[in-house]
């Protein structure tokens, strides 16, 4: 309808424009558009110094914004059928994945690699399963 959005679309925009601004200055964004969007909102290269007034961008990443309470969760079982897509198209990245998590006040950014991934894939037998990932408060452990 003219004049109306849905605002689960504008929250996700602010969401990404946030961690947008965040990782700015020590990374080069792009931002696929959400049109072309099949679980990657930014592709990056992290910036580095070359000389006191000159930088290079390295090292080619992507990164998934998630905000507030929203959840992340690859594989699982939904209408009796294993959703193992989801774990051929991470495992078929050509580059680092990241996941950034935006706190529901546009206060701050938590990024995750998701390479311990790949600690399961190695691990697990070809039956069904899921990942999730939650957002809990910060630890000395690297993952769990």
């Amino acid at each position: 309808m003219s004049g109306q959005r849905h605002k689960i679309d504008s929250t996700g925009d602010l969401y990404q424009d946030f961690a947008k601004v965040v990782f700015g200055p020590i990374a080069a964004l792009v931002e696929v558009p959400r049109q072309r969007d099949y679980g990657i909102d930014f592709f990056g290269q992290l910036l580095k110094p070359t000389g006191p007034a000159t930088q290079t961008a390295t090292e080619l990443f992507a990164i998934q914004v998630k905000g507030g309470q929203e959840r992340l969760r690859y594989g699982g079982v939904k209408k009796g059928k294993w959703k193992e897509y989801q774990f051929t198209w991470v495992k078929s990245l050509a580059t680092p994945f990241y996941l950034a998590h935006v706190d529901e006040r546009l206060s701050a950014v938590e990024l995750f690699s998701l390479w311990p991934l790949w600690w399961i894939f190695w691990q697990m037998a070809p039956h069904p399963f899921s990942v999730r990932f939650v957002h809990q408060q910060a630890t000395g452990s690297p993952y769990s």
